[in-house]
Protein backbone atom coordinates (compact mmCIF):
# COMPACT_ATOMS: atom_id res chain seq x y z
CA UNK A 1 0.00 0.00 0.00
CA UNK A 2 0.85 3.68 0.16
CA UNK A 3 3.42 4.84 2.70
CA UNK A 4 2.05 5.64 6.14
CA UNK A 5 1.69 9.33 6.58
CA UNK A 6 0.27 11.57 9.23
CA UNK A 7 -2.45 13.94 8.21
CA UNK A 8 -1.02 17.36 9.04
CA UNK A 9 -3.12 19.69 11.23
CA UNK A 10 -3.35 22.19 8.34
CA UNK A 11 -4.56 19.43 5.99
CA UNK A 12 -7.12 18.35 8.57
CA UNK A 13 -8.39 21.94 8.88
CA UNK A 14 -8.57 22.22 5.07
CA UNK A 15 -10.59 18.99 4.86
CA UNK A 16 -12.95 20.30 7.56
CA UNK A 17 -13.43 23.55 5.65
CA UNK A 18 -13.98 21.64 2.40
CA UNK A 19 -16.58 19.54 4.22
CA UNK A 20 -18.45 22.52 5.63
CA UNK A 21 -22.15 21.92 5.62
CA UNK A 22 -25.23 22.63 7.65
CA UNK A 23 -25.71 21.06 11.04
CA UNK A 24 -28.83 22.56 12.45
CA UNK A 25 -32.42 21.80 13.25
CA UNK A 26 -32.90 20.12 9.87
CA UNK A 27 -31.03 17.02 8.82
CA UNK A 28 -27.29 17.69 8.50
CA UNK A 29 -25.94 17.91 4.97
CA UNK A 30 -23.83 15.03 3.58
CA UNK A 31 -20.72 17.18 4.05
CA UNK A 32 -21.63 17.98 7.66
CA UNK A 33 -22.12 14.28 8.39
CA UNK A 34 -18.68 13.50 6.91
CA UNK A 35 -17.17 16.34 8.95
CA UNK A 36 -18.45 14.67 12.13
CA UNK A 37 -16.78 11.38 11.16
CA UNK A 38 -13.57 13.28 10.35
CA UNK A 39 -13.61 15.05 13.75
CA UNK A 40 -14.22 11.75 15.54
CA UNK A 41 -11.31 10.04 13.75
CA UNK A 42 -8.95 12.94 14.45
CA UNK A 43 -9.83 13.08 18.16
CA UNK A 44 -9.92 9.35 18.93
CA UNK A 45 -7.35 7.72 16.62
CA UNK A 46 -9.98 5.17 15.61
CA UNK A 47 -9.67 3.24 12.39
CA UNK A 48 -12.15 4.48 9.75
CA UNK A 49 -13.89 1.08 9.79
CA UNK A 50 -14.32 1.31 13.58
CA UNK A 51 -16.10 4.65 13.20
CA UNK A 52 -18.24 3.35 10.32
CA UNK A 53 -19.39 0.33 12.34
CA UNK A 54 -19.73 2.11 15.70
CA UNK A 55 -23.03 1.37 17.45
CA UNK A 56 -24.61 3.40 20.24
CA UNK A 57 -24.38 0.26 22.40
CA UNK A 58 -20.55 0.67 22.18
CA UNK A 59 -20.69 4.19 23.65
CA UNK A 60 -20.83 4.55 27.44
CA UNK A 61 -21.31 8.22 28.29
CA UNK A 62 -21.34 7.56 32.06
CA UNK A 63 -17.85 6.00 32.06
CA UNK A 64 -16.58 8.22 29.22
CA UNK A 65 -15.54 5.15 27.23
CA UNK A 66 -16.20 3.60 23.85
CA UNK A 67 -15.93 -0.19 24.08
CA UNK A 68 -15.54 -2.06 20.80
CA UNK A 69 -16.33 -5.74 21.20
CA UNK A 70 -15.40 -6.36 17.54
CA UNK A 71 -12.16 -4.85 16.22
CA UNK A 72 -9.31 -5.53 13.83
CA UNK A 73 -6.84 -7.04 16.32
CA UNK A 74 -9.24 -9.19 18.37
CA UNK A 75 -8.46 -12.38 16.42
CA UNK A 76 -4.69 -11.96 16.97
CA UNK A 77 -4.99 -11.50 20.73
CA UNK A 78 -4.10 -14.47 22.95
CA UNK A 79 -7.00 -13.50 25.21
CA UNK A 80 -9.54 -11.59 23.10
CA UNK A 81 -10.33 -8.29 24.79
CA UNK A 82 -12.53 -5.43 23.67
CA UNK A 83 -10.83 -2.26 22.46
CA UNK A 84 -11.44 0.57 24.91
CA UNK A 85 -11.27 4.14 23.63
CA UNK A 86 -11.40 7.00 26.14
CA UNK A 87 -13.72 9.89 25.25
CA UNK A 88 -12.64 13.40 26.09
CA UNK A 89 -15.21 16.18 26.58
CA UNK A 90 -15.07 17.21 22.90
CA UNK A 91 -15.74 13.66 21.66
CA UNK A 92 -18.57 13.21 24.20
CA UNK A 93 -20.15 16.51 23.09
CA UNK A 94 -19.85 15.51 19.41
CA UNK A 95 -21.47 12.11 20.05
CA UNK A 96 -24.24 13.59 22.22
CA UNK A 97 -25.13 16.06 19.45
CA UNK A 98 -25.41 13.15 16.99
CA UNK A 99 -27.39 11.00 19.44
CA UNK A 100 -30.03 13.74 19.73
CA UNK A 101 -31.00 13.06 16.12
CA UNK A 102 -32.18 9.57 17.15
CA UNK A 103 -31.53 8.02 13.76
CA UNK A 104 -30.84 4.42 14.71
CA UNK A 105 -28.33 1.95 16.12
CA UNK A 106 -25.26 3.23 14.26
CA UNK A 107 -23.52 6.39 15.46
CA UNK A 108 -22.39 7.67 12.06
CA UNK A 109 -24.89 7.59 9.24
CA UNK A 110 -24.59 9.06 5.79
CA UNK A 111 -27.21 11.31 4.23
CA UNK A 112 -29.39 8.30 3.31
CA UNK A 113 -29.35 7.38 7.01
CA UNK A 114 -27.42 4.20 6.32
CA UNK A 115 -24.06 3.35 7.89
CA UNK A 116 -20.95 4.63 6.14
CA UNK A 117 -18.74 2.07 4.46
CA UNK A 118 -15.16 2.18 3.22
CA UNK A 119 -16.22 3.29 -0.26
CA UNK A 120 -18.55 6.10 0.79
CA UNK A 121 -15.96 7.45 3.25
CA UNK A 122 -13.22 7.15 0.64
CA UNK A 123 -15.34 8.92 -1.98
CA UNK A 124 -16.16 11.72 0.46
CA UNK A 125 -12.48 12.23 1.39
CA UNK A 126 -11.53 12.33 -2.32
CA UNK A 127 -14.08 15.08 -2.93
CA UNK A 128 -12.92 17.08 0.11
CA UNK A 129 -9.26 16.68 -0.94
CA UNK A 130 -10.02 17.88 -4.47
CA UNK A 131 -11.98 20.86 -3.16
CA UNK A 132 -9.21 21.74 -0.65
CA UNK A 133 -6.37 21.14 -3.13
CA UNK A 134 -4.74 18.55 -0.86
CA UNK A 135 -2.53 15.76 -2.31
CA UNK A 136 -3.85 12.21 -2.66
CA UNK A 137 -1.37 10.88 -0.08
CA UNK A 138 -3.63 12.45 2.56
CA UNK A 139 -5.99 9.65 3.57
CA UNK A 140 -8.61 9.12 6.22
CA UNK A 141 -6.22 6.66 7.91
CA UNK A 142 -3.79 9.59 8.20
CA UNK A 143 -5.97 10.89 11.06
CA UNK A 144 -5.02 7.75 13.00
CA UNK A 145 -1.32 8.22 12.26
CA UNK A 146 -1.55 11.87 13.33
CA UNK A 147 -3.22 10.77 16.59
CA UNK A 148 -0.35 8.36 17.31
CA UNK A 149 2.30 10.98 16.59
CA UNK A 150 0.50 13.61 18.71
CA UNK A 151 0.34 11.08 21.54
CA UNK A 152 4.12 10.60 21.50
CA UNK A 153 4.80 14.35 21.11
CA UNK A 154 2.51 15.04 24.08
CA UNK A 155 4.44 12.63 26.29
CA UNK A 156 2.15 9.59 26.23
CA UNK A 157 4.14 6.45 27.00
CA UNK A 158 4.25 3.68 24.38
CA UNK A 159 2.32 1.12 26.45
CA UNK A 160 -0.61 3.50 27.08
CA UNK A 161 -0.66 4.73 23.47
CA UNK A 162 -0.50 1.12 22.24
CA UNK A 163 -3.55 0.25 24.39
CA UNK A 164 -5.52 3.34 23.33
CA UNK A 165 -4.80 2.66 19.65
CA UNK A 166 -5.74 -1.00 19.95
CA UNK A 167 -2.38 -2.39 18.87
CA UNK A 168 -1.61 -6.02 19.73
CA UNK A 169 1.90 -5.08 20.80
CA UNK A 170 4.06 -2.05 21.46
CA UNK A 171 6.16 -2.75 18.32
CA UNK A 172 3.29 -1.46 16.16
CA UNK A 173 3.20 1.74 18.21
CA UNK A 174 6.96 2.33 17.99
CA UNK A 175 6.39 3.54 14.42
CA UNK A 176 5.03 6.76 15.93
CA UNK A 177 8.29 7.35 17.82
CA UNK A 178 10.01 7.57 14.43
CA UNK A 179 7.38 9.98 13.04
CA UNK A 180 7.50 12.10 16.21
CA UNK A 181 11.31 12.28 16.01
CA UNK A 182 11.05 13.65 12.46
CA UNK A 183 8.54 16.26 13.63
CA UNK A 184 10.63 17.48 16.55
CA UNK A 185 13.65 18.27 14.33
Amino acid sequence: GAPRRDMQPAEFQSLLRASAGRVGKKRPSPAARFKQVLMFLWLTGCRPKEAATLHWSDVDFSSGLIVLKEHKTIRTQATPKPRVIPMDAVVAKLLLSIKKREEGDYVFLNYRRTPWDRHSLSHRVQRARAKAGIPDVVTLYGTRHAFGTRGILNGCDLKTLSTVMGHTNVRQTEHYLHLAAQKSH
